[in-house]
């Protein structure tokens, strides 16, 4: 090895390892509260087959309480596309519905980066042929985008990110919402 290469691995190893590493956390899923689930049945209850949900709970929005972020699977609900995952914030009558995101796949993430004092959403996304990529979803102001796929596909190496819906080996690690 020449000095110049040696030299070269040298400044490489130097660079890369000063770049900031992405620190993920990842936010234990549970059972959503009542309130939603009730909201849940109602939206799927009609749904054919069975539906089950992955639900974690993040602050998105920073009035320090906590939205509930819901991952519905089901082999007659899903398709290679993806899956619904929906978004609900605390109110005065339990919890409002922000928004339900099409053709999304595990693991969904929240980034540190925020849009209209909401925290932007992460997911993994395909539609109409496209391949599956990460997409970043910022808030608007009222809701988070129903198809990711109309967002621009962006990189996110070296983001660090919470995993609200880590990725799954079966959907029957989620919690029943309707039986057949």
């Amino acid at each position: 090895m020449t000095n110049t290469t040696l030299l070269r691995a040298l400044l490489f190893v130097l660079v890369v390892s000063s770049l900031p590493m992405a620190m993920a956390t990842t936010v234990a899923t549970a059972a959503a509260p009542t309130a939603v689930e009730a909201k849940l049945q109602e939206l799927y209850s009609n749904w054919g087959g069975e539906v089950r949900y992955f639900a974690s709970s993040i602050d998105l929005n920073g009035d320090g309480r906590d939205e509930i972020i819901v991952h519905l699977v089901g082999q007659t609900l899903c398709g290679s596309e993806g899956c619904d995952t929906l978004v609900f914030t605390p109110s005065d009558a339990g919890f409002r519905h922000v928004t339900t995101i099409r053709l999304t796949h595990a693991p969904i993430r929240v980034s540190p980066r925020s849009t209209n004092g909401w925290r932007n959403l992460i997911v993994s996304a395909a539609g109409d042929g496209v391949r599956r990529h990460d997409r970043e979803l910022p808030y608007d102001g009222e809701s988070y985008p129903s198809d990711p796929t109309t967002i621009p596909v962006r990189r996110w190496i070296r983001t660090a990110a919470d995993v609200v819906i880590p990725p799954y080996e079966s959907i029957d690690g989620g919690t029943l919402l309707v039986s057949r």
